[in-house]
């Protein structure tokens, strides 16, 4: 029972029909400490939800594998509270996750990202993304610029708090998209208001087999509606073919996948080729990001901090498992 006494959350979660990695998500944010909560589950699995987990959270149904951008949008569309976080049904929380959030906010009606850990099912523990790289770029004011390029947010959108009328009024969640629809829409909360950050693990990102994340053929299409979709922006910045970071970590991916390598050094290459010449500054961070992204999952060991290229980004651990960007559905 929440105490209305305290600040109230609404947190929406969208599955596909892992109801039970979906209980678990749901104790994790029943647990929080500080705040009160409203849980939303879409239940985007076409079928109906169990009377366990309707017992437990307001179900709102779509028609069936609507993707990731449809989905959190049915969610936003059921918030009644100010501030509103979303979870991945495969993700956990930290107790004080959404407290801190709410702290380091204030008054604030801003956005706040908070640091990830990782761990399989079984609860083994992986290195997790902090958020070194996105303060440093904050302080340098750089961060709008660095989110046109990459996804710069770890673990999908399970480490945001935002204030539910500013999602809104940048158009909230974006229906077309099934992959990176968190990516645009940091993309236009940043041209806002930059987010607060808070370098400490609050989330953790679970790993599997099963996730959407490990087959990234369709994260191409989706890249190609991201430059099409903020193409002005870009263009002011001066943001070309060789900026767009992701295709690192989409590469990665598709190198590791049988089947798919060729046609993905193809896709990567269709999409390198620079239209204007101050877009060949960004060839040298570019190859940096591959060289950190492909190699880590084969044979390469990540840098420490201080021998970081300035063109590393959260694709290094991505590409080994788990998103920079892209919700794990």
């Amino acid at each position: 029972m929440n105490d209305w006494s305290m600040p109230v959350v609404d947190v929406v979660i969208p599955t596909i029909g892992r109801w039970d990695l979906l209980g678990q998500a749901i104790d994790a944010v029943q647990a929080q400490v500080g705040v009160g909560t409203r849980i939303i589950v879409v239940n985007d699995s076409g079928k109906p939800a169990p009377v366990s987990i309707a017992q437990r959270a307001d179900v709102v149904d779509t028609a069936g594998r609507t993707g990731e951008g449809a989905a959190r949008a049915a969610g936003l569309a059921a918030v009644t509270s100010d501030l509103v976080a979303f979870c991945d049904d495969d993700d956990l929380w930290r107790p004080h996750k959404l407290a801190r959030q709410v702290e380091a906010l204030g008054s604030t009606r801003g956005w706040c990202i908070a640091a990830a850990g990782r761990a399989d099912l079984q609860g083994r523990r992986r290195r997790g993304w902090d958020l070194g790289r996105a303060i440093e770029l904050m302080g340098r004011r750089d961060f709008s610029r660095l989110v046109l390029m990459q996804n710069p947010v770890p673990a999908g959108a399970s480490v945001v708090l935002v204030d539910t009328n500013l999602l809104r009024s940048v158009g909230g969640w974006d229906s077309a998209l099934g992959y990176f629809a968190d990516w645009d829409c940091w993309i236009r909360l940043s041209e806002v208001v930059e987010p607060i950050l808070i370098d400490e693990e609050l989330a953790t990102y679970r790993l599997w087999p099963g996730q959407m994340i490990n087959d990234r053929s369709a994260a191409w299409d989706a890249l190609d509606y991201i430059r099409a979709k903020h193409a002005d922006r870009r263009e002011l910045l001066g943001i070309g073919p060789l900026h767009d970071w992701s295709i690192a970590w989409i590469l990665a991916g598709e190198l590791q996948t049988p089947g798919r390598r060729m046609r993905g050094l193809a896709e990567a290459a269709k999409r390198l080729v620079p239209r204007r010449p101050r877009h060949l500054l960004g060839v040298g961070p570019l190859f940096q990001e591959m060289f950190y992204g492909l190699g880590s999952s084969a044979f390469a060991s990540r840098p420490t901090r201080a021998a970081q290229p300035r063109g590393f980004s959260y694709l290094w651990a991505a590409t080994s498992m788990g998103p920079s960007g892209p919700s794990a559905e």
